[in-house]
């Protein structure tokens, strides 16, 4: 893929009025090559995937400069120096947390240090179906919970999203370690994307392999008490659609 693609000349990340939709900012021009997921850490910074270029690019939230790159530019691979497409970032709020899914080639979350060194990976593809816990059919996004020591992945083809012990520290000692399967939400369609806000996951589903044909809707997860439900059809997949939760 990444071998056929040229720059974006373009500009593909844009800061944007939340009241107004009107649009303050424009960057990223020359400097993507596919923009995949964008995160925003506490700090301001950006955490932006590029399936094309293979990287994890950090940037600065003042400058939109990059500040930390991650991965080789256009040489996809399965080490720990390495991403093969890869899709989405959450970062704990002292920062010293990077989890990294890859992503469309790899099946596998990576975790680094505030300094980009490579900690840890956990997560296989299938090897039968339907597949076991801890395996991934594109691990296509994430979300840190970090109080409840909790890293849910978005398992896009294989229809669920499966939620992992985050391994996060709690002064010297570690509640669990990090990858070990703790519970998951099965058959809600081919989820997209999922971010979390006061223990509830939400995530945007689809029910239809056809991109043309997706109907995208509103998953809602109740982190404390299992329960799940979902809640409202997007427009389109296609526009930017705010939504009050």
């Amino acid at each position: 893929m990444s071998s056929s693609l040229d720059v974006i000349k373009n500009s593909t990340i844009f800061v944007i009025e939340p009241s107004t939709g009107k649009v303050l900012a424009e960057h990223g021009e020359n400097e993507f090559y596919m923009p995949h997921g964008m995160t925003i850490d506490s700090k301001g910074n950006l955490w932006v995937t590029d399936v094309g270029r293979h990287q994890v690019i950090k940037l600065c939230g003042k400058t939109f400069k990059p500040v930390l790159i991650l991965g080789e530019k256009l040489i996809p691979g399965d080490d720990e120096a390495h991403f093969c497409q890869p899709t989405d970032v959450a970062v704990s709020a002292d920062g010293q947390y990077v989890f990294i899914a890859d992503g469309y080639c790899n099946a596998r979350i990576m975790q680094f240090d505030s300094n980009g060194t490579f900690i840890e990976q956990f997560g296989n593809p299938p090897e039968t179906m339907p597949a076991k816990n801890g395996e991934f059919f594109i691990p296509h996004s994430i979300a840190l919970i970090e109080d409840l020591n909790l890293l849910c992945v978005a398992d896009r083809e294989n229809q669920r999203i499966q939620c992992f012990s985050a391994g996060l520290s709690q002064g010297h000692r570690q509640s669990s370690p990090t990858g070990m399967f703790i519970t998951k939400a099965e058959n809600i369609g081919r989820i997209y994307a999922i971010r979390e806000k006061r223990h509830y996951l939400v995530g945007i589903t689809g029910s239809s392999e056809d991109s043309e044909s997706i109907e995208p809707q509103v998953f809602v997860m109740d982190m404390d008490t299992g329960k799940a439900e979902t809640y409202a059809k997007v427009r389109d997949l296609f526009t930017v659609t705010k939504i009050a939760f």
